[in-house]
């Protein structure tokens, strides 16, 4: 299904423009001012308005990597947990993660490789 959404993978030239498509890449956002004039810093979260049928094969697939058994994913998932990363944050880092590595595969016309991840 991602691959009938995104219809060619040269349609996106850069991975962020790709990960906020299927709606888990990071977008900045800011508003207002300080008490002394100054603009606020920008915050990182997700977009609104994605394609919600993407995100949600995204997300599933990223989910049943996770716990599914070991496996790169799995493994990078655990390691962000640990270092105190929060789980849904981490699982949409292994969202991205995994989108990157199907798209990289699909241009490249290889199989999955785990060594390279």
């Amino acid at each position: 299904m991602i691959f009938a959404y995104l219809d060619t993978p040269w349609r996106f030239k850069k991975k962020s423009k790709l990960h906020k498509y299927c709606g888990v890449g990071l977008v900045r956002a800011t508003s207002g001012k300080d008490k002394k004039g100054r603009p606020k810093p920008p915050i990182l979260k997700l977009p609104w308005f994605v394609n919600r049928r993407v995100k949600n094969a995204v997300l599933g697939a990223a989910t049943s990597a996770i716990e599914r058994g070991d496996n790169a994913f799995k493994n990078y998932y655990e390691r962000m947990v640990s270092n105190g990363i929060i789980p849904a944050n981490a699982r949409h880092s292994v969202a991205r993660k995994l989108v990157s590595t199907m798209s990289a595969m699909w241009k490249n016309g290889s199989e999955y490789d785990e060594t390279l991840i």
